[in-house]
C-alpha cells in the first residue's frame, strides 16, 4: 500500500513539474531562450540548413507543442526535408514522417485557424498520405484565406484531374495561370518558412 503511494506520489509530482517547466517555457523568463530558438531555426530555415534546423525545432515542439507557427515549421520541415537525407525531397517520405507532419499541421490550423498557409502545407501532406478529400478542403480552405496562394489552384486542378472531373480541373488550371500572370514579381503568398 505505502509503494503504491509513493509510486502515485512521484507520479504526481513529475507531471506537476513537467506542467512548470511549459507553463515557465512559454510564459516566464525562458521566453527569450525560446524567441532565441526560434530565430536560429528560422534563420537555419531560410538558408536551408534543414538538418541544423530540425533538432531545434524538434525540441521547440517538445518544449512548447501548443506554439502554432513551431509546429507549422516542423510538420512543413518533414515534408520538405524528410529524416536520414543529404538533399530534399532526396527520397519518398515515410508514412511515419507523413503522419508525424499531419499531427503537427492540424495541431497548428487548431490553433492558429486563419494562417493560410499552414492550411496549404496541410493539403500537401494530406495529398502525400493519399487522403485526397482532405487535401482538397485544405486547399480550399487555403484560398478562402488568401486566393494568393495560387499554387494551392494548380494542386487541386490536379485532385480535380485524379477524380477524373476535366471541367473541374480545367477551371483551376485557368484560376492558377490567371492569377501567376497577374502575380508576376509580386509576392505570391509564400514565407519562406
Amino acid at each position: 500500500m505505502t509503494k503504491i503511494l509513493i509510486i502515485r506520489l512521484a507520479t504526481y509530482f513529475f507531471v506537476l513539474l513537467e506542467i512548470v517547466t511549459i507553463f515557465s517555457f512559454a510564459y516566464g523568463k525562458d521566453r527569450s531562450l525560446y524567441s532565441k530558438k526560434m530565430g536560429m531555426a528560422i534563420k537555419l530555415l531560410t538558408q536551408r540548413k534543414y538538418i541544423e534546423a530540425r533538432p531545434i525545432l524538434e525540441g521547440i515542439v517538445r518544449q512548447a507543442p501548443h506554439d502554432a507557427m513551431a509546429n507549422y515549421r516542423y510538420g512543413r520541415l518533414l515534408l520538405v526535408f524528410p529524416r536520414n537525407t543529404s538533399q530534399p525531397n532526396e527520397r519518398k517520405l515515410k508514412k511515419k514522417e507523413i503522419r508525424t507532419a499531419i499531427r503537427h499541421l492540424v495541431l497548428a490550423t487548431s490553433q492558429s485557424p486563419k494562417t493560410a498557409i499552414i492550411h496549404f502545407y496541410l493539403g500537401h501532406a494530406f495529398n502525400f498520405d493519399n487522403r485526397k478529400d482532405q487535401a482538397m478542403k485544405s486547399y480550399r480552405r487555403a484560398v478562402e484565406l488568401d486566393p494568393q496562394i495560387i499554387e494551392a489552384y494548380y494542386n487541386m486542378g490536379v485532385l480535380y484531374e485524379d477524380r477524373n472531373e476535366q471541367t473541374a480541373a480545367r477551371s483551376m488550371f485557368a484560376t492558377y495561370l490567371r492569377k501567376k500572370k497577374a502575380l508576376q514579381g509580386a509576392d505570391s503568398g509564400f514565407d519562406d518558412f
